[in-house]
């Protein structure tokens, strides 16, 4: 890897998994040199309802989360599902292709500081997860048995 790229990875171990890190400008410029898409889902995901659970169980696996929030203004803890990114595009398109699906969406976003800001989509209420354990689910065992209420799984 090195070889090709010139640069150094990071290899960060994880519980169950190993993460390749490679920072780089150049070799993202390089990438979308070559035709590797910024913010765009494929067409052929999005003409298969197959492929698109797929797309987004991925998604989920990496940059999502579910919180089941305990504040006392719920009888019983409520679950929030969300994915995160710094792509505008990417999340108006993966809030469409949520919406296409019947979920209903919430967004918003955080300016961390002048140059970056985080965008996050939000899937509120027992409605949205009981669709989401149907369609998409979860390929990652950590956050799918968070998708349970009562889940200790942190």
């Amino acid at each position: 890897m090195a070889f090709l790229f010139r640069k150094n990875p990071r290899i960060v171990n994880r519980e169950k998994s190993k993460e390749l890190v490679l920072n780089s400008k150049s070799i993202f410029n390089q990438l979308v040199k070559y035709g590797f898409p910024i913010g765009v889902i494929p067409k052929f995901i999005l003409k298969n309802k197959n492929y698109a659970f797929a797309f987004l169980r991925g998604l989920f696996d990496t940059d999502g989360n579910i919180f089941w929030d305990k504040r006392s203004i719920y009888k019983d803890p409520y679950p929030r599902i969300t994915i995160n990114t710094t792509s505008k595009v990417l999340c108006l398109r993966i809030c469409a292709l949520l919406e296409n699906m019947g979920f209903k969406v919430a967004l918003r976003s955080q300016t961390r500081d002048p140059h970056k800001t985080l965008y996050y989509i939000e899937l509120y209420g027992f409605k949205n997860l009981k669709k989401w354990k149907t369609l998409i689910s979860s390929s990652n065992i950590r956050k799918f048995k968070k998708l349970s209420p009562g889940s200790s799984v942190g």
